[in-house]
């Protein structure tokens, strides 16, 4: 059973990756057309996340690469180095939306509450079901987690824009 567990984790990351782009092209277009600094935010975001993901999904293949004489620890480490990277890109854009805001509370503009609202409530559950699948092989090595914290991560951002969406309207 574990075996398969983590046999699914390539497809459990490629589906994640999928549904990350259709959350990120849909908060592209109606961030823009709802003037929305939240939205406009969490899909570049996402978007981190897609590159998060594909180098997570890049990491394990890597990592099942044999060992050899050159490499007598194999290709594991990828994994860490991996986690690392996906850490420091998820420090970096959490600053970047915490200043943007900062400058948006400042400067505010009229926001389309309601689309922003719909925009959000379906990015919820398309990051929540995201987080749902990549959960089952988090628990395997440091890479996978990596991957679904950021998930994560962007699950509980949506909640915070629909909850921002619920304030404006």
């Amino acid at each position: 059973m574990e075996e398969h567990q983590h046999a699914s984790a390539p497809k459990n990351l490629a589906l994640a990756i999928a549904i990350n782009a259709v959350i990120v092209i849909a908060e592209i277009i109606f961030g823009i057309l709802a003037r929305s600094m939240a939205l406009i935010s969490e899909a570049l975001h996402n978007f981190t996340d897609i590159g998060s993901m594909s180098l997570s999904l890049w990491g394990e293949k890597v990592a099942k690469r044999p060992k050899t004489a050159q490499k007598t620890y194999g290709y594991k480490r990828a994994e860490v180095i991996i986690a690392f990277v996906n850490g420091g890109v998820l420090l970096g854009v959490s600053g970047w939306v915490m200043v943007e805001s900062i400058i948006r509370f400042f400067h505010p503009e009229p926001v389309g509450g309601l689309i922003m609202l719909i925009v959000a409530v379906v990015s919820l559950i398309g990051n929540g079901l995201a987080t749902y699948i990549l959960e089952k092989n988090s628990h395997k090595n440091l890479n996978l987690k990596s991957a679904w914290l950021h998930s994560l991560q962007d699950a509980l951002f949506s909640l915070a824009v629909v909850a921002g969406a619920i304030i404006i309207l």
